[in-house]
Protein backbone atom coordinates (compact mmCIF):
# COMPACT_ATOMS: atom_id res chain seq x y z
CA UNK A 1 0.00 0.00 0.00
CA UNK A 2 2.83 2.44 0.87
CA UNK A 3 4.45 1.72 -2.49
CA UNK A 4 1.34 2.88 -4.38
CA UNK A 5 1.07 6.15 -2.42
CA UNK A 6 4.79 6.95 -2.50
CA UNK A 7 5.20 6.56 -6.27
CA UNK A 8 2.54 9.18 -7.29
CA UNK A 9 3.89 11.53 -4.62
CA UNK A 10 7.44 11.25 -6.01
CA UNK A 11 6.21 11.77 -9.56
CA UNK A 12 4.26 14.88 -8.47
CA UNK A 13 7.31 16.32 -6.67
CA UNK A 14 9.55 15.58 -9.68
CA UNK A 15 7.17 17.20 -12.20
CA UNK A 16 6.63 20.23 -9.91
CA UNK A 17 10.40 20.65 -9.66
CA UNK A 18 10.77 20.61 -13.44
CA UNK A 19 8.01 23.22 -13.85
CA UNK A 20 9.51 25.43 -11.10
CA UNK A 21 13.04 25.28 -12.55
CA UNK A 22 11.67 25.88 -16.05
CA UNK A 23 9.85 29.01 -14.89
CA UNK A 24 12.86 30.15 -12.87
CA UNK A 25 15.07 30.13 -15.95
CA UNK A 26 12.52 31.24 -18.57
CA UNK A 27 13.93 33.27 -21.42
CA UNK A 28 11.17 34.79 -23.47
CA UNK A 29 12.15 36.32 -26.80
CA UNK A 30 10.61 39.66 -27.68
CA UNK A 31 11.25 43.37 -28.02
CA UNK A 32 11.39 46.17 -25.46
CA UNK A 33 10.51 49.55 -26.96
CA UNK A 34 11.37 52.78 -25.15
CA UNK A 35 10.50 56.22 -26.44
CA UNK A 36 10.56 59.73 -25.06
CA UNK A 37 11.18 63.33 -26.04
CA UNK A 38 14.21 65.11 -24.55
CA UNK A 39 14.46 68.77 -23.53
CA UNK A 40 16.87 71.02 -21.62
CA UNK A 41 17.38 74.78 -21.67
CA UNK A 42 20.74 75.65 -20.13
CA UNK A 43 24.42 75.14 -20.89
CA UNK A 44 25.10 73.95 -24.43
CA UNK A 45 21.52 72.85 -24.96
CA UNK A 46 20.13 71.93 -27.47
CA UNK A 47 23.42 70.04 -27.98
CA UNK A 48 23.53 67.10 -25.58
CA UNK A 49 25.03 63.70 -24.86
CA UNK A 50 22.90 60.70 -24.04
CA UNK A 51 23.26 57.06 -23.04
CA UNK A 52 20.48 54.51 -22.59
CA UNK A 53 21.16 51.06 -21.13
CA UNK A 54 19.49 48.07 -19.46
CA UNK A 55 20.23 46.73 -15.96
CA UNK A 56 18.80 43.62 -14.31
CA UNK A 57 17.04 43.55 -10.92
CA UNK A 58 20.38 43.32 -9.07
CA UNK A 59 21.67 46.48 -10.77
CA UNK A 60 24.05 44.57 -13.03
CA UNK A 61 24.70 46.02 -16.48
CA UNK A 62 23.03 44.01 -19.27
CA UNK A 63 23.46 46.03 -22.47
CA UNK A 64 23.81 49.52 -23.92
CA UNK A 65 20.99 50.42 -26.29
CA UNK A 66 22.06 53.92 -27.33
CA UNK A 67 25.14 56.11 -26.82
CA UNK A 68 25.38 59.51 -28.51
CA UNK A 69 28.61 61.24 -27.46
CA UNK A 70 32.01 61.97 -28.86
CA UNK A 71 34.80 60.01 -27.16
CA UNK A 72 36.31 63.10 -25.53
CA UNK A 73 33.07 63.84 -23.64
CA UNK A 74 32.35 60.41 -22.15
CA UNK A 75 33.36 61.75 -18.73
CA UNK A 76 30.02 63.62 -18.74
CA UNK A 77 28.22 60.27 -18.96
CA UNK A 78 29.83 59.05 -15.74
CA UNK A 79 27.06 56.68 -14.56
CA UNK A 80 26.86 54.92 -17.93
CA UNK A 81 30.67 54.73 -18.18
CA UNK A 82 30.90 53.24 -14.67
CA UNK A 83 28.12 50.68 -15.17
CA UNK A 84 28.96 49.63 -18.74
CA UNK A 85 32.74 50.14 -18.76
CA UNK A 86 31.92 51.98 -22.03
CA UNK A 87 30.55 48.79 -23.60
CA UNK A 88 28.71 49.62 -26.83
CA UNK A 89 28.46 46.11 -28.34
CA UNK A 90 25.43 45.96 -30.63
CA UNK A 91 24.29 49.46 -29.52
CA UNK A 92 23.30 52.38 -31.69
CA UNK A 93 26.04 54.95 -31.25
CA UNK A 94 27.07 58.25 -32.75
CA UNK A 95 28.20 61.81 -32.17
CA UNK A 96 26.78 64.36 -29.76
CA UNK A 97 23.18 65.21 -30.63
CA UNK A 98 22.62 68.70 -32.04
CA UNK A 99 18.91 69.01 -31.18
CA UNK A 100 16.40 67.72 -28.67
CA UNK A 101 13.49 65.67 -29.88
CA UNK A 102 11.85 62.27 -29.89
CA UNK A 103 14.05 59.23 -29.28
CA UNK A 104 12.91 55.66 -29.86
CA UNK A 105 15.09 52.65 -29.07
CA UNK A 106 14.57 48.88 -29.02
CA UNK A 107 16.13 46.09 -26.96
CA UNK A 108 15.85 42.51 -28.22
CA UNK A 109 16.13 41.06 -24.69
CA UNK A 110 19.77 39.97 -25.11
CA UNK A 111 22.96 40.67 -23.18
CA UNK A 112 26.27 41.90 -24.65
CA UNK A 113 27.20 38.35 -25.71
CA UNK A 114 23.94 38.04 -27.69
CA UNK A 115 22.37 35.53 -25.27
CA UNK A 116 18.70 35.91 -24.45
CA UNK A 117 18.36 37.37 -20.94
CA UNK A 118 16.30 35.64 -18.26
CA UNK A 119 12.74 36.80 -17.70
CA UNK A 120 12.24 39.11 -14.76
CA UNK A 121 12.47 42.69 -13.55
CA UNK A 122 14.71 45.11 -15.42
CA UNK A 123 15.37 48.85 -15.51
CA UNK A 124 16.05 51.04 -18.48
CA UNK A 125 18.47 53.83 -17.54
CA UNK A 126 18.99 57.15 -19.27
CA UNK A 127 21.80 59.64 -18.66
CA UNK A 128 21.75 62.96 -20.49
CA UNK A 129 24.28 65.84 -20.17
CA UNK A 130 24.21 69.30 -21.74
CA UNK A 131 26.74 71.43 -19.79
CA UNK A 132 30.45 71.71 -18.95
CA UNK A 133 29.86 70.64 -15.37
CA UNK A 134 30.07 66.99 -14.37
CA UNK A 135 27.45 67.50 -11.64
CA UNK A 136 24.95 70.03 -13.05
CA UNK A 137 23.42 70.26 -16.49
CA UNK A 138 22.67 66.56 -16.49
CA UNK A 139 19.86 64.17 -15.70
CA UNK A 140 19.98 60.49 -14.77
CA UNK A 141 16.78 58.52 -14.43
CA UNK A 142 15.49 54.97 -14.69
CA UNK A 143 12.21 53.17 -15.23
CA UNK A 144 11.37 49.60 -14.25
CA UNK A 145 9.72 47.06 -16.52
CA UNK A 146 9.13 43.31 -16.65
CA UNK A 147 10.48 41.06 -19.39
CA UNK A 148 8.48 37.86 -19.65
CA UNK A 149 5.70 35.93 -21.32
CA UNK A 150 3.19 38.73 -20.76
CA UNK A 151 3.18 42.10 -22.50
CA UNK A 152 4.16 45.13 -20.40
CA UNK A 153 3.13 48.76 -21.01
CA UNK A 154 3.85 51.88 -18.97
CA UNK A 155 3.61 55.65 -19.52
CA UNK A 156 5.51 57.33 -16.65
CA UNK A 157 4.78 60.96 -15.78
CA UNK A 158 6.59 63.69 -17.71
CA UNK A 159 9.55 65.46 -16.12
CA UNK A 160 11.12 68.82 -17.07
CA UNK A 161 13.67 67.01 -19.29
CA UNK A 162 11.68 64.01 -20.57
CA UNK A 163 8.13 63.93 -21.92
CA UNK A 164 5.94 61.44 -23.77
CA UNK A 165 7.67 58.47 -22.11
CA UNK A 166 6.48 54.99 -23.08
CA UNK A 167 7.86 51.57 -22.19
CA UNK A 168 6.60 48.43 -23.90
CA UNK A 169 7.73 44.81 -23.65
CA UNK A 170 6.15 42.68 -26.36
CA UNK A 171 6.94 38.96 -26.13
CA UNK A 172 7.56 37.32 -29.49
CA UNK A 173 4.66 34.91 -28.94
CA UNK A 174 2.25 37.87 -28.55
CA UNK A 175 3.41 39.46 -31.83
CA UNK A 176 2.30 36.34 -33.76
CA UNK A 177 -1.36 36.65 -32.70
Amino acid sequence: MKKFILRPLLITVFVSGIVFVGNLYSQTAGTFKYSLTTNATEGYSPEHLIAIWIEDSTGAFVKTILKQSSAEHLDHLSRWTEKSVSNEIDATSGATLALHGKLSVNWAGTDVSGKLSADGAYSVWLEMAWDDSYKTGKKITSFSFTKGKNAFHSTPDDTPNFTGITLDWLPACASNK
